[in-house]
């Protein structure tokens, strides 16, 4: 990859911060943007022009110079080729509209997480009458497991990277990272782009299938809703994982449920199930481990219901699942019953408030059309 060419990395967020600084100390020119309705947030960090970098694996710190920062969606992507959005679902749908009006042909755009982000794109290209055609993929999950610490700052726990670990291995990964092109027919051109950045970046069938292998839609709304009364009154001293998981056989249970659910969904796709029971019991004991004279991976949250473990991954992530399954005749009930106790627990419908077939564009298809459009 001709590092002379920038590299666009769009969302000011944990994944932002972790992007930019990875591929900049990588030796590669990022052009980083934030929305202008961040401006208070990120106008101070066009003025420092550099990311504090922690590597929390290798105790070992870094400061990274970012060649450009921006809140000009034009100016962002004029030049660039490869664009990362790494932001919560939610944010797609105010960046989407910004981005739609500016790509072009030569573009290719990897949205982590996509949560059926690639086929909401693809939407909204259409609804805004856009002729380009650049090469749109999802992944199920981010490279990097991050958290911003403080201004410019922040702290990369596990993950891979040009810089972070630009030599990973499979076997010591602690999720398995799937990607898929829309349509899938580009997939081979997609991941031969993403792979030289993220090697273990494995491909899967398609966008539907990487969205089903999402790591989030699992862990997030289940330690979260049937911890709810916990939740609230915690005074914002609740740990998802070492408590709503570690510390609940029947969470444990009710997420194996929900992944035998998705594993339903993907094998009336055709594909096979990646994110696996052994897989996922392997990310919740990693992210509880005693780790001697480090703070625990596991962040304290959510502290309140209005978090993106329900507010993202149940409108944005566990819908699209429902609606999928319906019209693969497939039966969800564990997903549909969290959809409705997050919509009263929350006071809103997410059923109409989140990423429904209409708004993914394939409400009328049936399974053939679906396939057809997601493969061809």
């Amino acid at each position: 990859m001709n590092k002379s060419k920038p590299i666009a990395v769009l969302g000011g967020g944990n994944i932002g911060h972790a992007l930019a600084a990875d591929l900049s100390l990588g030796g590669y020119k990022v052009i980083w943007y934030e929305h202008p309705s961040m401006k208070e947030k990120f106008q101070p960090l066009i003025d420092y022009g550099k990311i504090d970098i922690y590597d929390d694996k290798n105790d070992r710190s870094a400061t990274a110079k970012i060649h450009e920062l921006t809140m000009d969606m034009e100016e962002a992507l004029k030049d660039v080729a490869l664009i990362f959005l790494g932001i919560a679902s939610y944010g797609q749908e105010v960046f989407f509209p910004e981005i739609v009006p500016h790509l072009k042909d030569n573009h290719t755009i990897y949205i982590l997480t996509g949560n059926s982000g690639a086929l909401r794109l693809k939407k909204l290209m259409k609804d805004m009458n856009c002729k380009a055609n650049p090469l749109i993929c999802e992944t199920n999950t981010m490279p990097y497991g991050a958290r911003v610490v403080g201004f410019g700052k922040v702290r990369l726990f596990y993950g891979y990277g040009p810089w972070y670990d630009p030599n990973p291995k499979l076997e010591d990964q602690v999720l398995p990272d799937v990607a898929a092109a829309l349509p899938a027919s580009r997939n081979k051109e997609a991941l031969e782009l993403l792979q030289e950045l993220f090697p273990v970046m494995m491909e899967t069938d398609n966008v539907l299938t990487a969205a089903a292998n999402n790591t989030n839609i699992l862990y997030h709304p289940t330690s979260s809703l049937l911890n709810a009364g916990r939740v609230e009154s915690s005074g914002g001293n609740f740990y998802a994982y070492r408590e709503g998981i570690g510390g609940s056989p029947a969470v444990q249970y009710a997420i194996n449920y929900m992944s035998d659910e998705l594993a339903k969904i993907t094998g009336a796709l055709g594909s096979k199930r990646i994110l696996t029971y052994e897989t996922g019991e392997r990310f919740w004991k990693f992210m509880i481990a005693p780790r001697q004279g480090k703070q625990p991976l596991d962040p304290v949250g959510p502290c309140s219901l209005n978090d993106r473990y329900i507010t993202e991954d149940v409108p944005y992530a566990l819908l699209p699942m429902e609606g999928l399954a319906g019209k693969l005749g497939v039966d969800v009930p564990f997903i549909s019953a969290l959809l409705t106790v997050g919509s009263v627990v929350c006071r809103q419908d997410f059923r109409k408030a989140g990423r429904t077939m209409e708004k993914l564009g394939i409400a009328d298809m049936d399974k053939a059309q679906l396939m057809e459009y997601v493969m061809m």
